[in-house]
Parts: structure tokens; sequence; C-alpha cells
């Protein structure tokens, strides 16, 4: 397989854009933040380290987006954000539960509430967890910061692949708000709004912020005339701000979120003709999925997906005079449920469905130094708790029960599981002298998880029949971290960065053989260097960074072959690298023009490890990391020309993604290819920006591609290599108005 970088010669580009970046440093004799600048490059603020801080300071590979770039990109999910951000990937997979997120290659085995995510996803510092809990949408928000790279000191749950951070808008002093709506194909229709303003002056001020989105599907059920990932989803959020005196604020968050859809249909890749599935399908002249890029499909099952979401939080910060104190509690609950075609054929074979119950409660109690001194810490302790319930089944449909001669039935599994972790952490800066600043951090975490588990499988299809197996683990891992960072001048900065990452170990909560329920934590060493250079007065930004990642043990989820259908089980694979260079440049050569460019080599490979075969098998070498592109780049232009007391933006955005695998063994069909993506928008704005009316595209080349693969063909009740698809071309029109 052809490479785009090897662990040597990475090492070579990385050398020539660092000495570049550090040649222009000593350059520029400009400060990136001066306010004098008649026009220059938006610098967004950010809380990566919590402290407030450019983007431009922070000695972490990290892209930031403000509530202006995520309109003009038209980012409003984890979807949109991923196409714009370097080494973020996001699988869309076929429903919310099982889309999972990848920064550098590193993603999660599985999307069940009982097994960790790789990336953690963050609200107002908040711990969203993994699948569904973390498949949100972007509303009413203020920024969104995205940090590459294990973030184990001071993010609360480990995440070894990094973290994505939201922060919701805050309610205001002055009465304000907004009000959006849209309509595109498909019968597209978006509204959002929110209003913001004092209940008591200055004392207690309120924001409430709601959205609705309704959505035909992309593809058709040729069967029954349904189509499925379609989008029926509306949600709210309230916020509390009470400043009770100068040194104290306090916010209370109230949401509530719900989601009745069909998810989406799988296409088939290939079929299996030595699997009975697909003989059957030819020997009673059933239609087949013969082109599995034309989004129609033939299914005996209309899909559903559902979801009804709650959570409450409550943020004090309080200054006590020479320290900040921080403390972040909140409970969160949902209740997901799904159901959908296996063989994807229009007998009634088999269905499969996922559905969950999860309550989440953490706790985090934080202390802060406060001034520029040349000491600075953070201290902290965090709690986390989740108790989940997985109902994972599958459904013998009533042509398959006639053939096997047994009644219809559901054979399912029922996991009850307990999550504790414990955790503290600490986190020390000092200023060696005016331009050189190290850091050091670290944080000890004590995990404690159990699970109950039980299983009905009176036909043996999964494992067998299981009643009340209980099992219970620890882990505990310190996690150091050290970066140290150098100012050329105000306009420049270089810094190293060494730190470790940890996931804990846990249980299979779903269908399969109880043989392998259980599995070990995995670890992660992340090597990284980098530069942030602003030159000619702000105009143009260029930062850099270079990566070596190392981790063993690393977990990954593989069908289990013993069984006839299919359930995937996570277990341990031994080792995997993930070694590359990230560049992003923004320039702004006029006032009306900006111009971005963005660049991911990525070389993310298994050094060791096979995926499970039937007894008898060769076995399979594990390969490539699934969803680390090759190569992947990004280019972006936006020009805004006056017209009169109004405004005219013309945006355009393009993506480009080379050399992705879907599978982590070499597969042909897990191979996806070039894949380029352009999205435009249009937009007029009124005075003040008072109003805006904007034309939107996204995909406007109709690009089709593949963005996960199920390989079943060797099954002998499904017999095919099932496919999801990527959007389509999608277009429409959005007016807002702000008051």
């Amino acid at each position: 397989m052809s490479k785009s970088v090897n662990p040597v010669s990475s090492r070579r580009p990385a050398r020539r854009l660092m000495r570049s970046a550090a040649v222009l440093a000593l350059l520029s004799p400009v400060p990136a933040l001066a306010q004098e600048d008649t026009y220059g490059i938006e610098i967004i603020t950010v809380t990566a380290q919590k402290r407030t801080e450019s983007v431009q300071d922070v000695p972490i590979a990290i892209t930031a987006y403000s509530e202006a770039g995520l309109t003009a990109r038209g980012i409003d999910g984890l979807a949109d954000l991923a196409q714009n951000t370097p080494s973020l990937g996001f699988g869309n997979f076929s429903d919310l539960k099982l889309s999972p997120i990848a920064l550098r290659g590193i993603s999660a085995s599985s999307g069940s509430a009982g097994q960790d995510p790789a990336v953690g996803v963050y609200v107002d510092e908040v711990f969203m967890g993994g699948g569904v809990g973390a498949n949100i949408d972007m509303v009413d928000v203020e920024r969104v910061e995205v940090l590459r790279g294990p973030q184990g000191t001071l993010f609360g749950r480990n995440t070894v692949g990094g973290v994505i951070s939201i922060t919701t808008q805050k309610p205001t002093h002055e009465f304000e708000g907004y009000v959006s709506a849209g309509y595109g194909d498909y019968d597209a229709v978006n509204l959002r709004g929110a209003v913001s303003g004092p209940i008591i002056a200055d004392k207690l001020l309120a924001r409430v912020s709601a959205q609705y989105e309704d959505r035909n599907g992309f593809t058709r059920n040729e069967i029954d005339g349904t189509r499925g990932d379609d989008s029926h989803t509306w949600g709210i959020r309230g916020q509390l701000l009470m400043l009770p005196t100068e040194n104290a604020e306090f916010t209370l968050t109230g949401e509530y979120r719900k989601v009745n859809q069909r998810s989406k249909y799988f296409e088939t890749l290939s079929y299996n003709p030595d699997q009975l599935l697909p003989q059957l399908l030819e020997l009673f002249e059933l239609p087949l999925n013969t082109d599995p890029f034309d989004r129609r499909v033939y299914s005996d099952l209309a899909t559903k997906e559902t979801l009804k979401a709650w959570a409450v939080s409550f943020n004090a910060n309080i200054d006590f005079g020479g320290v900040d104190f921080t403390s972040i509690t909140s409970y969160r609950e949902h209740e997901y449920d799904n159901i959908g075609d296996t063989d994807m054929s229009p007998l009634r074979w088999l269905y499969d469905g996922d559905p969950e119950d999860v309550w989440r409660f953490s706790q985090e109690l934080r202390l802060a130094s406060q001034g520029d001194t040349a000491l600075s810490w953070i201290a902290g302790l965090y709690y986390f708790h989740q108790t989940s319930r997985n109902l994972s089944f599958v459904r013998l449909g009533q042509d398959l029960a006639d053939l096997l001669e047994v009644p219809a039935m559901d054979i399912g599994s029922d996991a009850d599981m307990k999550l504790d972790s414990y955790a503290a952490y600490a986190n020390l800066s000092y200023k060696i002298t005016d331009q050189l600043e190290a850091t050091l951090g670290g944080r000890y975490t004590y995990e404690k998880k159990s699970i109950l588990y039980s299983q009905f499988d009176p036909l043996a299809l999964l494992g067998g029949q299981v009643d009340g197996l209980a099992g219970k683990d620890t882990w505990k891992a310190f996690t150091p971290s050290f970066n140290i960072r150098y100012h050329f001048n105000p306009s420049a900065m270089a810094y190293a960065t060494v730190s470790r990452g940890f996931k804990s170990g846990g249980f299979n909560d779903a269908l399969g053989d109880a043989n392998g329920i259980s599995y070990d934590p995995e670890y992660i060493w992340n090597y990284e260097i980098g530069a942030k250079v602003s030159l000619l007065e702000n105009r143009l930004l260029v930062n850099v960074a270079a990566f070596a990642m190392e981790w063993t043990d690393i977990q990954i989820s593989a069908d289990d072959p013993n069984t006839l259908p299919f359930d995937p089980r996570t277990s341990n694979a031994g080792k995997a690298h993930s070694r590359g260079v990230e560049l992003e440049v923004t320039a702004v050569p006029i006032p009306a023009l900006e111009l971005g460019f963005n660049l991911a080599l990525t070389d993310a490979e298994y050094d060791e490890g096979t995926v499970p075969t039937a007894p008898g098998s060769p076995e399979i070498p594990l390969a490539d990391l699934p969803r680390a592109p090759e190569t992947r780049f990004g280019l972006n232009a936006q020009y805004t020309a006056p017209l009169g007391d109004l405004a005219l933006t013309l945006r355009g955005d393009y993506l480009y993604e080379r050399g992705t695998d879907l599978l982590p063994i070499k597969d042909p069909a897990a191979r996806v290819g070039t894949v380029g993506l352009l999205n435009g928008r249009i937009t007029l704005a009124g005075a003040e920006d008072r109003w805006s009316i904007a034309l939107w595209g996204k995909n406007l080349t109709d690009k089709t591609y593949k963005t996960r693969l199920f390989d079943l063909s060797n099954q002998a009740l499904v017999g095919q290599q099932l496919i999801v698809l990527g959007a389509p071309r999608t277009f429409g029109v959005e007016a807002r108005f702000n008051f």
C-alpha cells in the first residue's frame, strides 16, 4: 500500500515546515494582535487550557471557530465540523449511536454508552459521553475548539485522540436575540432562534434558545416508498446567569432534545452467491440492489430511530482574590431506540436494534491562580458516574422463522453497567524568561466498572443463553503532560509537547458470546512540535504541527466469526502508530478577501495484531487505521463587497481526501478513493447585520462516496457487503433577523 507519510520521511517535511515558520517568525516585527490594524484576521479567544488566551498562544494543535466562522461555513453539527478541520473525521454512520469521531486516525471501537469514546465532546466544560450523547446539534454556539492529541490532564475523562470543546452563547446584560428560518431541497425546514436579556438588571440574566429541523430522507425504499436518512428533531435550552456580587457568578442551564426519524438504509455493495440469503433472492426472483450508489434500496422494513434527552447543569465561578474557584455540576439522561433491516432485502428475514437508557452525573472542582505571574497553576478534582442499560436485539422475521421451523422471536441481551471515575489533576506553568515558558501537568485516574449481563438466545445463534452474568474490574493510570513554548516575538511562538493518554477497559454490553465480554485499557504517547506565526500586521497566519503517536493494547471492534448474525465485539489488538504533519494558513490580502488553506498528511497503521477468524481459518493481519486519510487538504475563500448600506459575501469551501480506509484490514472494497467536496454560500446582509439572507449549497458536484462498510459477505444469513453513503448535493435559502 502506498503511503503519503512514513515514519522516516515524515520527519523531513515537518522539519522544513518548522524551519520556514521559525524564519518567518524572526522576520516579523509586528504583534499578532495589534488592535490598531485597519484590517486583519480574527483572533479567537479560547479556553483550551482552562484559561482565557489567544488561540495563537496555546501550545496545542488547535482549530477554533467563532460564531461568525461557524455560520460562514454552514457548520451546525459534527459532520460539518469534520469537513472543515484538519485530521478530524466523523463516521456519519447509519444512526446517532454508531457514528464515531476520529482525530489523527484515533477513533472509538463502539458507539455504546458502556464503552468510552476516543475523542471527548464537551459542552460548556461538561463531558457528553460517547455515542448518542456526543452526537449533538450545534445550536446558539459562541465558539468551538478542536484540540488534537491526548488531553489527559485538564479535561474530565481521559481521551486518547483529542477533544471537541463547544461553548454556548451566554445570557446578556442587554435585551437581544435573533430568529432564523431556512428551506431547502428534500423539503428541509430549519428554524432557530434565541432571546436574551436581564430579568433583574446586573443581577439576574436569562437566555432561551430553540431549534427545529425537518427534512425528508436521501434514500428511497422501493418496497414501501418510504425514505431513510431523514431528519426530524427539535430542542430547547434555557440559561439563568446569577451575579450576586462582583466576584461571583452562577449559571444554571436546562435543556431538552427530541428526535423521531428514520435512520439510514444500507446499500448493498456486493452479494456472496455462496451464502443462503442471496441464493434465496435469486431462487424466488426477488429484487437485488444492483446499483449501490443510486440511493434506492429494497427493504421490507421502514427504519426507526427515536431519542429523548434532557440535562441540567450548574456552573459556579468565584474570585477569592488571587485564586479563582470553579464548580461544574451536571446531570444528563437519555432514552434511545432504533430498529433496522439487517439483511436489506424484501424477505421478512433479520432485523436488529440497539436501544439504550443512560444516566450521567459529573462534578468538577477547580482552583486556578490569577494574574500574569512567573508561576501559574491549576488544580482540581473530578468525579463521573454513569449508569447505562443496553438492550440489543436481533429479530427473526417470519420468513426466516418458517425456514428454521421456529417461532418468530427476538434474540436479545440486557446489560446493566455502572461506571465510577475519580481523578485529581494539577498543571503548573513557569516563565523561565519573558520568552520561554514550561508547563508540567498530570492527572491520576481511578475507574471502576461493573456489568450484569443476560442474553435470551434459545437457538444459540449468538453464543447461547446467559443468565445474570456479573463482572467488575478497576483500572488506574497516571497521564502526565509536558510542554515548552518559546516566543520569538509577540507574533511568533514555537512549542514542543509530550503527553500520555489513557482509555479504561470495560465490558461488551451488546449481543454476543459472553466468553469475550471484557477487555483491557489502551494507552497512548503523543510527541508533538509546532509553531504559530502572525505576519504582515496580522494579515497572514501560519500554524504548523508535526506529531508522532504510539499506543498499545488498542481496543478494536470486530465481528465474532463463530456466530451467525453480525455481532461485533471489542477486544485488545496490540500496537499502532499515527504520525503526520498539519498546516493551517489564513490570509487577508485586502480587507474584502479572506483566504484559507489547511493540510494534513497522516501515516496511521497497526504495528501488530489480527482480527478474529473462525477456527481453522488463516489469520487476517490488521493494516491501516480506519478514517485516517493519507492526504487531506481544504481550501476556502470569502469575498465581501459593499453595496451601499448592504454587503454581499461570496464564499466557497473545498475539501479533498485521498487514501481513506473503512476497515482495519486490507480490502479493496473498504478503500474510499479520492473524495472532493465543494460547498458554497452567497449572503446579502443589511446595515449593521440587522438582517441577512443566504443561498447555500453543500456537495455541489454531487459526489457519491462511502462512509462506512459492513462486511457480512461470509455471514450465511446476510451474505453481503453493506455500505453507507455520504450526503448528496443539498441546497437551500436561509434568512436571519437580529434584534
